[in-house]
């Protein structure tokens, strides 16, 4: 009974790691002013994505033939012909202002703005993804209502007759039903909730986070009693177990699966450990795997809406398609798991490979002489480089991002007004996108009261009293105060840095 269903939950959940190969991206990003330098390096791996030289050379890839429909989507991206496709790794460049290309799948923004005291550098990218949660979490809750409706209904051609079929029925339906859902929710959470790329470091603390909230949701709701983990891993491995269980057809594995049926399901339905109800699920949980109950739940399946849709779409298909191939019962859990990839994949995707081919590899690289100010990336000091590295998920998924901003000072600028540099990092891209936001005669204005400051001027004073022209008539001919004027923000920023020093 139970078991069936996990087996079936497990083919699902397999369905989507099934694949061996998958395809690999390394960008490579450089900025110039206003235009951004990009290079895309991508091929296909597959598991044991490298073979060692006989001679002691360097590492090899072994590749695999990159699929050619993406291969001819990134040339299109990149205006060129597409190369011929096989086994081995494509290179396209190109230079790009503002936005970036859907190359790998997404959108992206790159961002430069200028001043006499300093530029800012910005750039934010989305790769693949689907930014509507609410539909997808929607999509994914309402498969797994779906999925816990076909296995309740099917178990209950099976055991709906007996007297306590009711409380069973009564725990699936409301208490079980909410606490998977809950718990992917949890899990969706903690493979989503920072949904940048992530570093070797950050997935193995994520895996642990993950195994930990599974075992700390299943303790808190009496799934799982602490006291009884030791005793249920030694009779998990022990023939003790076989004194323990009536049916002596159950194999090891399925009688350490129904002990702990047993022990959950007495605190679950108030039930004592003799009650009739586990000689039923013994029985079943012995036939789980056997071709009566594979056909059993199969014949349910077939009375299901999905099955009957399918069924309908075959057969309209089957007059432009002689050689259409008729639905499955198993496609129905597959589609219902498709749909709950939202929550699964990810998680799955934490725990190892092969991601299959709806989990590819991404690592991206930013040369830059100065750290970021901010960043999900990773700054390299010595090699002077950002980069980021992980795992993209497939279009109904959320978005992996990557995302960094730079600010540079104009030293020569900075130690002529000043002389010293005041302004770097955050106050700095403060200034210049105030600066960037001044009309053309309000820039002229100001780019000729600071060239006339001398370093010895008490820049509290001067700037405090700089009123643009069109301020100095604002109200009924007479000057605004000072502390409303434009500049009042920028000279805020200069005295908070004077007061740093």
């Amino acid at each position: 009974m139970i078991g069936k269903g996990m087996v079936l939950l497990s083919i699902g959940a397999a369905l989507f790691l099934c694949c061996c190969q998958w395809n690999v991206y390394e960008l490579e990003l450089k900025p110039n002013g206003k235009s951004l330098e990009r290079k895309l390096v991508c091929y296909r791996t597959q598991e044991g994505g490298f073979q060692i030289s006989s001679d002691g050379g360097p590492k090899k890839d072994v590749l695999s033939k990159f699929p050619e429909k993406e291969l001819a989507r990134i040339a299109e991206v990149y205006g060129v012909t597409p190369p011929p496709g096989g086994a081995k790794k494509f290179t396209f460049e190109g230079t790009y202002s503002k936005k970036t290309p859907g190359d790998i799948g997404g959108a992206g923004f790159y961002s430069y703005f200028d001043s006499p005291l300093g530029s800012i550098t910005g750039y934010a990218e989305r790769f693949r993804g689907n930014d509507d949660l609410a539909m997808q979490l929607q999509a994914s809750l309402k498969a797994t209502d779906r999925l816990i409706d076909i296995m309740d209904g099917w178990l209950e051609t099976r055991i709906g007759q007996e007297a306590w079929w009711i409380a069973l029925h009564q725990f699936i339906d409301t208490e079980f039903r909410q606490d998977l859902k809950n718990l992917f929710l949890h899990l969706w959470l903690l493979g989503n909730a920072k949904p940048e790329l992530l570093t070797p470091s950050d997935e193995e603390r994520r895996q642990k986070d993950v195994v930990a909230r599974i075992a700390l949701y299943l303790l808190e709701r009496d799934y799982i009693v602490l006291d009884e983990i030791p005793e249920l891993t030694r009779l998990a491995s022990s023939f003790t177990t076989e004194k323990m269980v009536k049916n002596t057809s159950l194999n090891k594995d399925q009688r350490a699966t129904f002990l702990f049926l047993r022990r959950m399901l007495t605190r679950k339905l108030g039930i004592d450990e003799n009650n009739e109800f586990f000689d039923s699920l013994g029985d079943l949980i012995a036939s789980s795997e056997s071709e009566e109950i594979e056909k059993s739940l199969d014949d349910y399946v077939r009375t299901t809406p999905e099955y009957k849709r399918m069924l309908r779409d075959w057969e309209n298909k089957k007059g432009a398609d002689p050689d259409a191939e008729e639905p499955k019962p198993q496609d129905v859990f597959t589609e219902l798991m498709e749909r709950m990839s939202p929550i699964l994949l990810p998680l799955m995707a934490f725990f190892g490979g092969p991601f299959g081919n709806d989990v590819d590899e991404i690592s991206i690289t930013w040369t830059c002489e100065e750290p970021p100010i901010v960043t999900n990336g990773e700054w390299k000091a010595e090699e002077k480089k950002v980069v980021w590295s992980g795992r993209i998920f497939k279009e109904q998924n959320p978005p992996a991002i990557a995302f960094a901003c730079w600010s540079v000072p104009n030293e020569a600028a900075q130690k002529k007004a000043f002389d010293k540099i005041l302004l770097t990092e955050g106050p700095l891209a403060a200034y210049v996108l105030w600066y960037n936001g001044l009309a053309q005669e309000e820039s002229k204005e100001w780019d000729a009261f600071l060239g006339s400051l001398k370093p010895d001027d008490d820049i509290n004073k001067k700037v405090g009293s700089f009123l643009f022209e069109a301020e100095r008539t604002a109200r009924d001919g007479l000057p605004i105060e000072s502390q409303e004027s434009r500049v009042n923000f920028a000279r805020k920023l200069f005295l908070e840095a004077l007061q740093k020093e």
